[in-house]
C-alpha cells in the first residue's frame, strides 16, 4: 500500500504545516507547535485521492492501515485532500497566533468541563496513556478540538447529540479563528 513517502518533522517544508494536524472532518486537531529539537521522528502520510479512487479491496486495505495507524500512533498526515493552500495557510496563521497567547487568555476558550470534546485542552489536561490502559503522568501538549459547524437536520441520537455535535468553545477575541477553522 502507498500512503506517501513519510514525512520528517524536520523537512523545512513541512515542519509546522503539518506536524500537529491529525483527523479530519469531526474532531480535527491542531496541536501546539513542536520544537524543532523534537522534529526528529517519521510519520505515514494517507493519500486521500487515492484512497477515493481505488477499488474495493484496495481501499478496505489502506482503511485497515489508516485504523491501525491511528490505534497505535494517534498521529498522521492526510495528503491529496484537495485543500487549497490558501485555506491551510489562514488557519495556520490564526492557530499560530492563538497558541502564541499567553495560557490564561487560551484558557477563555477552554472545554467546560473534563470530558467535553470541543475547545482549548491546556498541558496536563489529558493523558493519551489512559485511553491505551497505561497510567502515566498527563501529557504536556495543548490542543485545540472543533467539532462540526452544524448538527444533521436528521440527527436524533441523543448521545450524538450531547458529544459529537456540542457546541465548539471558541476564542471570544478572535472571531477570525472560527472563520479560517470552519
Amino acid at each position: 500500500l502507498r500512503w506517501g513517502s513519510p514525512a520528517r518533522l524536520s523537512d523545512p517544508e513541512r515542519s509546522g504545516r503539518t506536524a500537529g494536524l491529525t483527523g479530519a472532518g469531526l474532531g480535527c486537531r491542531f496541536a501546539g507547535p513542536i520544537k524543532e529539537a523534537d522534529m526528529t521522528q517519521t510519520f505515514p502520510i494517507f493519500q486521500l485521492a487515492e484512497f477515493e479512487n481505488a477499488e474495493p479491496a484496495i481501499r478496505q486495505k489502506m482503511a485497515d492501515e489508516l485504523d491501525r495507524t491511528c490505534r497505535e500512533t494517534g498521529f498522521l498526515a492526510v495528503g491529496d485532500h484537495g485543500v487549497a493552500q490558501t485555506v491551510i495557510d489562514g488557519i495556520w496563521s490564526e492557530v499560530s497566533a492563538f497558541f502564541a497567547q499567553p495560557a490564561q487568555v487560551k484558557q477563555q476558550a477552554r472545554a467546560p468541563y473534563a470530558g467535553y470534546p470541543y475547545g482549548y485542552l491546556g498541558p496536563g489536561a489529558e493523558a493519551l496513556a489512559a485511553s491505551r490502559g497505561q497510567v502515566t503522568p498527563p501529557d504536556l501538549k495543548e490542543s485545540f478540538n472543533g467539532g462540526p459547524p452544524e448538527t444533521p437536520k436528521d440527527e436524533a441520537d441523543p448521545q450524538a447529540l450531547a458529544f459529537c455535535y456540542a457546541d465548539t468553545t471558541w476564542p471570544p477575541d478572535r472571531p477570525q479563528f472560527r472563520a479560517a477553522w470552519l
